[in-house]
């Protein structure tokens, strides 16, 4: 079995108890190939799909992994970024943790559109991770991962509308965006 910096694609990290006590890579975000055109009209895919292939072999190379991570990340691909800032957040081969590092690529992610970029930022940001901590900007960014998509963010949402976490308590906010989170299948929506 790969090493998790090499099946960025496969690992998932949740949040304990409700709360945001972990960060967690989308399987949504990475796993889903990005075909584009070709020469002659065939399908090609992106560095980034290329490295999540070799990534998923039984024993990949992660100097090519990173390489054509670094690449896809120089052409603007938002999942490459996300993928490079958790090799920061846990360190790799060819990366130390660096939080710092991390929160900077995780919001050019998160710009690009990627939802656990988003999430994972909001993350750094409610629990002070290598960013100043700031509940309005966590609150922040688990709205822009939950309108990108992301399913934990909606809890996330609605527990920080339940506590008055960095927004108004309001708790009839809270249960509107807890009952959208149990619609999207997340299991815990405990207070």
């Amino acid at each position: 079995m790969s090493p998790f910096w090499l099946n960025f694609a496969a690992v998932e990290w949740l949040p304990c108890g409700g709360t945001a006590q972990q960060y967690r890579l989308s399987k949504g975000s990475l796993a889903r190939p990005n075909m584009m055109m070709g020469k002659k009209g065939k399908a090609s895919t992106t560095k980034y799909d290329r490295a999540l292939k070799i990534a998923q072999a039984k024993e990949p190379p992660p100097r090519i992994v990173y390489d054509l991570l670094l690449a896809a990340d120089k052409e603007g691909d938002g999942r490459a970024t996300y993928a490079l800032a958790t090799w920061h957040l846990f360190g790799s081969p060819y990366t130390k943790i660096d939080y710092r590092v991390a929160n900077k690529m995780l919001k050019q992610a998160a710009d690009k559109g990627v939802a656990a970029a988003a999430y994972d930022l909001a993350i750094s940001y409610e629990k002070g991770l290598g960013i100043g901590k700031s509940l309005p900007r966590a609150f922040e960014f688990y709205v822009r991962a939950a309108l990108l998509g992301d399913a934990q963010s909606h809890h996330e949402v609605g527990r920080m509308y339940f506590f008055g976490l960095g927004a108004p308590r309001n708790r009839r906010l809270s249960e509107v965006w807890f009952a959208k989170a149990e619609t999207l299948g997340v299991k815990d929506t405990k207070r």
